[in-house]
């Protein structure tokens, strides 16, 4: 079976579902169960217990595509077409780093919610790891697994770099933190100490000061 006839079987078996948000929210919710099964692999944390069987894992997959499709036919985007173009993209590599000259700070909503406080600009090693005051925006360039101990005190995250399948984008869900990611441009032009507000109530999340 082709993308456009499974894109068709998706959009009709989701037909009764109006609203775009949630759709984006169940892929997102789907796509952080993918990342469960990876992160419990014995191979890569020999201590984790296993997550779910391979047939789950499957599944879980499955899930994934099906409101990916579902998403993209709300949205009037042909799957054939925006994968050919994902294809020519990696494969020359524009991908790689986010970039945004304008002054307006927004990015992929990788977990909804909204947050406010003081703005915590971290772009250090990871063996600087500060102590971030509870209530605070973290605001950092990328984040990986060496930014776990920060997240007991934040009330949201921005990044400059990341997509939907990034690490931090992963971490955020399973914390149910709001969080906005490959703005391209939130370490630039967010100040150390500034009062912001992270909107991430849709789609497209974005940041503003207070």
């Amino acid at each position: 079976m082709d993308l456009k006839a499974l894109q068709r079987r998706a959009a009709a078996c989701t037909a009764d579902l109006d609203d775009v948000a949630f759709r984006y929210t169940v892929f997102a919710s789907q796509s952080g169960d993918l990342a469960r099964y990876i992160y419990h692999d014995p191979k890569l944390n020999p201590k984790d217990r296993l997550h779910g069987s391979p047939a789950d894992e499957a599944l879980s997959y499955g899930h994934a595509f099906l409101w990916l499709s579902s998403l993209a036919s709300a949205r009037g985007v042909e799957l054939d077409g925006a994968v050919e173009a994902a294809l020519k993209a990696v494969e020359s590599r524009e991908y790689a780093r986010h970039h945004n000259d304008s002054d307006e700070v927004k990015g992929v909503t990788a977990f909804l919610g909204e947050a406010e406080g003081p703005a915590f600009v971290f772009v250090g090693s990871n063996i600087e790891l500060p102590v971030v005051p509870k209530g605070a925006v973290l605001v950092v360039r990328h984040g990986g697994p060496e930014l776990i101990s920060l997240f007991d005190n934040v009330a949201g995250i921005v990044a400059d770099e990341g997509g939907l399948y990034s690490h931090l984008a992963v971490l955020c869900r399973e914390r149910k933190i709001p969080c906005v990611v490959g703005t391209g441009n939130a370490t630039r032009l967010i100040s150390h100490g500034q009062r912001i507000r992270l909107s991430a109530s849709d789609i497209i999340g974005k940041v503003e000061l207070v």
